[in-house]
């Protein structure tokens, strides 16, 4: 195991020749997904981090993470969600790899954030299903849906963070927040289009619960957009990682 590691180590370390890649893309190691992960390595003894995540407890986090969504059966349906790294108080799903949940024992949530890393990509625009359903709100379906099902009312510790780099001047929180009409509108189109759907009274239950619950939901639940710059600001080791990232996935 030692050797493969040394091997794993070697092979990344000479394949950094400052233009593409000796043996594979530079993008490969030096993207938003790796960088999440140092950072969230790093929040774990690091009280800024820490608090920049909003887990102040024990820091728990899980990369590549697949998030429940409300519209997974019958017309107009979609798959999972598949989050960067979610932060904070979850269990995994049965018989699933990276499925995550909000704990079963509501004594066991204390917090919970979806998280999205990118360097200079835009937040996607739509999907098959509802070409207006933008990443963003997406990513609400979900946090909605995960609420909903665990009978969670503190919305004011779960939320989104989108992670980016100072000059990503298309991503900010107000423009996560003109998503919500379009949030609202898939969960209406949704219900609309399942009425006769197997599975229409869980569809019926979670569309009488976002209508009662919309306003509150949509005030409390926090939207956070970070700057990797400050995440990253009095750590050499994430610094140079970050301006590689900038370096090799600016032009790409």
């Amino acid at each position: 195991m030692n050797k493969e590691n040394n091997t794993l180590t070697s092979l990344i370390v000479n394949n950094d020749d400052c233009k593409r890649g000796k043996y594979f893309p530079l993008t490969d190691i030096y993207n938003e997904g790796w960088m999440l992960r140092l950072v969230l390595s790093k929040s774990e003894n690091n009280e800024k981090l820490k608090k920049a995540f909003h887990c102040n407890s024990e820091i728990k986090w899980f990369s590549e993470a697949e998030l429940k969504s409300p519209f997974l059966h019958g017309k107009l349906r979609e798959t999972r969600t598949h989050a960067d790294a979610v932060i904070g108080s979850f269990e995994f799903e049965e018989n699933t790899k990276t499925g995550v949940n909000l704990p079963k024992n509501k004594e066991d949530f204390h917090c919970f954030y979806a998280i999205e890393a990118k360097m200079y990509a835009p937040l996607s625009k739509g999907i098959k299903a509802d070409s207006n359903y933008n990443q963003a709100a997406r990513y609400l379906g979900c946090l909605a849906y995960m609420a909903f099902s665990n009978d969670i009312v503190d919305f004011d510790n779960m939320g989104l963070i989108i992670c980016a780099p100072e000059d990503h001047k298309s991503i900010n929180k107000e423009s996560i927040q003109n998503s919500y009409d379009s949030l609202n509108k898939r969960i209406l189109d949704y219900y609309k289009a399942n009425k006769d759907h197997s599975n229409n009274r869980e569809i019926e239950t979670f569309n009488s619960w976002w209508e009662n619950n919309k306003d509150r939901f949509l005030d409390k639940i926090k939207i956070e957009v970070l700057r990797w710059e400050h995440l990253v600001d009095g750590d050499n080791e994430l610094t140079l990682f970050y301006d590689k990232c900038k370096q090799y996935n600016k032009n790409n």
